[in-house]
């Protein structure tokens, strides 16, 4: 609200904003790969490995969700309590995805199984990772956007 409108004829999407969306993508696709052939090379199942690749998926889309409160601020200077709507949000999507991965019913339904709390800790540190990420695009863009001025 404290930006103007967008002028109507400039692109939904700008250069920056893609450049965004393809470092996260390429982040998760690297990441999620990375874990399942680690846990594939440790003896875990192909279903194991998926549930890891889909929680990284969960847990990073999560992370990034505080990220994109701002183009421009990084989530560590807008503060992660500002928006309790979110962290509502996000409360109830770690209790579904728990849920997901650890209910009997969830485990059949979407062929999943429960994961080690290394998997879980390995899920948490690549998400926030991501999120350290993309502090740092926007710092270098803020930085970018100050010196040409």
């Amino acid at each position: 609200m404290e930006r103007p409108p967008r002028d109507l004829n400039q692109a939904l999407l700008d250069r920056a904003m893609i450049l965004r969306i393809a470092l996260v993508g390429g982040y998760l696709l690297v990441s999620s790969f990375g874990l399942f052939h680690w846990v594939i090379s440790q003896g875990h199942t192909v279903a194991y490995a998926r549930t890891l690749a889909v929680n990284v998926f969960v847990l990073t889309e999560l992370c990034y969700l505080f990220n994109c409160r701002s183009l421009n601020s990084s989530v560590w200077r807008l503060g992660f309590f500002s928006n309790p709507f979110l962290l509502m949000g996000v409360c109830i999507m770690l209790v579904l995805q728990v849920a997901f991965i650890h209910l009997p019913l969830m485990q059949t339904l979407f062929k999943t199984e429960s994961l080690s709390l290394e998997h879980w800790l390995a899920s948490f540190a690549v998400a926030l990772t991501c999120s350290c990420l993309i502090a740092l695009e926007k710092q270098v863009s803020r930085a970018r956007s100050t010196n040409t001025r």
